[in-house]
């Protein structure tokens, strides 16, 4: 496996990233099946952390 990025850092970073995906990966085959979230849930979790703040200013 190899990784691109912006700079070497950042190679490494989505390198990183990558492996540890790929471990997670082959730990949930090895006790049956993996089966990644929905678009719907990810999206959800990517910005529920924008959300709480948009609310904290909000109040």
């Amino acid at each position: 496996m190899f990784a691109i990025g912006a700079s070497a850092k950042a190679a490494k970073i989505g390198g990183d990233l990558c492996e540890q995906a790929a471990r997670a990966i082959n730990a949930a085959e090895a006790y049956g099946c993996f089966t990644p979230i929905s678009e719907a849930d990810l999206f959800d979790m990517e910005y529920w952390s924008l959300e709480q703040a948009n609310l904290k200013i909000a109040v």
